[in-house]
């Protein structure tokens, strides 16, 4: 039997004077994995130990984000949205102007027991059962909509004379000619209440409905001109991508309840009710995200200087809706050599940038700017790729964001509206359901991406599929 090893009870153990010599191998592997581990570390934190200086792509942002105007003006309907959501007898720029002034100065905690706002005025729970259901309704299906705006005129009327300081309000938001909202944008800053502005749309465009059972083409098309061509002056001046975002549902929403307005109208006067922002295909300026993406840098930017300022961890929930744990903190006093905000704010600007380019091009190449964008996201922060800013790369990374599904959501308006407007025009023309197909044919309104007609569904809907990435979203019907 080999040396060291004796028999016992018919098992094989070790001798005492085998343990010490394993013991001894053992540290000296640990010792060594620590050493190496060290070294690793350290080579780490060598290459690591200056930041970035801003870049040139910096500058070029800033610069989207410069405005010759004040925020804090009486023409800027953005200062009026902040305070459309006061009770009915208050005046909704002075307000606007008082919680603007607010904002200047409480960041970063905005605590809502100072909002001059206060509670916003709850109208929603003071609606009737009927007015209720109808809201609820034409904010989600435009068949149910239909039906019910059609067998139910004295809940239409009721809505619009309960609701009539909500319409006069909407009215004075639309007809302001400017839109600029305030930058950098703060984590707990109150956004302008744009669920009461987007009732106040729907009320609007229902005083457009009433105007159709009247005849009144006249009236149509001035009602809902207006309204398209103030969330297309928003849509172009958006510098926050939450903003994009609303203008883009308020357009979609506008384009939906719109086409159910002029459907309403006697054939001989249709044609002169469509509006005349319906025939104006939306420009490079209004689609492109170039602004809106260099307000979501100026947001990253102003994290990135908290981290710095306030030695903040990176990896904790942003939101402080979570407590930060042990291993956070550990993990951020391993990785904080390693981090480099201004190298991260300097990508992040060269992203956003490149996001905007692949975007800003004809709509037959969006469908292949989807996926350049996606490439860009993907190997903008790539963890364990190298060693310079390691932490900040795993903390992108760990983020998981898509912006590319944004920008589409924006480019598909342009669908919605030719899909509309040839919905529009071949009624006025007095095309019947079942010679639709052919007419969609040989029209020269054809699908923004792919330049060929429109798609039809047996059900009566002309049927416009975007590249939006959500089903839910990407379908749109508009009723013949």
């Amino acid at each position: 039997m080999p040396d060291g090893i004796t028999e016992f009870s018919g098992r094989l153990h070790y001798a005492p004077g085998m343990a010490a010599p394993f013991k001894s191998m053992v540290l000296r592997s640990i010792l060594g994995i620590f050493a190496l581990g060290a070294l690793g570390y350290a080579i780490l934190v060598l290459a690591n130990l200056k930041d970035r200086d801003p870049s040139g792509e910096i500058a070029m942002l800033e610069s989207m984000l410069e405005r010759s105007s004040p925020v804090a003006s009486e023409d800027n309907s953005y200062i009026y949205m902040l305070g459309i959501e006061g009770p009915p007898d208050s005046n909704p720029m002075a307000l606007g102007l008082e919680r603007y002034e607010w904002m200047e100065t409480a960041r970063p905690e905005f605590s809502t027991d100072d909002d001059p706002l206060g509670i916003g005025y709850d109208f929603e729970s003071k609606r009737s059962e009927a007015v209720a259901l109808l809201a609820k309704t034409c904010s989600e299906s435009e068949s149910e909509c239909l039906a019910l705006l059609e067998s139910d005129e004295e809940t239409v009327e009721q809505w619009l004379t309960d609701e009539r300081w909500l319409l006069d309000r909407y009215r004075t938001l639309i007809a302001l000619p400017v839109f600029r909202e305030s930058v950098p944008f703060d984590v707990f800053a109150p956004l302008p209440s744009y669920n009461v502005i987007l009732q106040g749309q729907r009320l609007h465009i229902l005083d457009a409905w009433t105007a159709a059972g009247a005849g009144d083409a006249a009236r149509v098309s001035a009602t809902l001109d207006r309204d398209l061509t103030y969330w297309r002056m928003v849509l172009e001046n958006s510098d926050a991508l939450i903003t994009k975002m609303i203008a883009t549902a308020a357009i979609i929403r506008h384009f939906k309840l719109g086409n159910l307005v002029l459907r309403r109208l006697p054939q001989d006067v249709a044609d002169d009710a469509i509006p005349p922002s319906w025939r104006a295909e939306l420009t490079e300026s209004e689609r492109s995200m170039q602004r809106s993406l260099a307000g979501e840098w100026k947001y990253f930017d102003d994290l990135m200087k908290k981290t710095v300022t306030d030695m903040e961890n990176p990896f904790d929930d942003w939101t402080g809706l979570a407590d930060t744990t042990t291993w956070e903190r550990i993990k951020w006093v391993v990785l904080k050599p390693m981090w480099q905000p201004q190298d991260l704010t300097n990508r992040y600007a060269r992203m956003m940038l490149d996001l905007g380019n692949a975007f800003d091009v004809p709509y037959e190449d969006i469908p292949n700017a989807v996926d350049i964008a996606e490439e860009l996201q993907a190997s903008a922060f790539k963890p364990f790729s190298r060693l310079y800013n390691f932490a900040g790369d795993l903390a992108m990374f760990t983020d998981g964001w898509s912006l590319s599904s944004y920008a589409v959501r924006v480019s598909d308006l342009e669908g919605i509206r030719r899909a509309a407007l040839l919905v529009a025009e071949l009624r006025a023309d007095g095309v019947t359901a079942n010679d639709v197909v052919q007419r969609m044919l040989v029209s020269e309104i054809v699908h923004p991406y792919t330049n060929e007609p429109f798609a039809w569904d047996d059900s009566g809907v002309m049927v416009f599929k975007g590249l939006e990435p959500h089903e839910d979203r990407s379908r749109h019907e508009l009723i013949y």
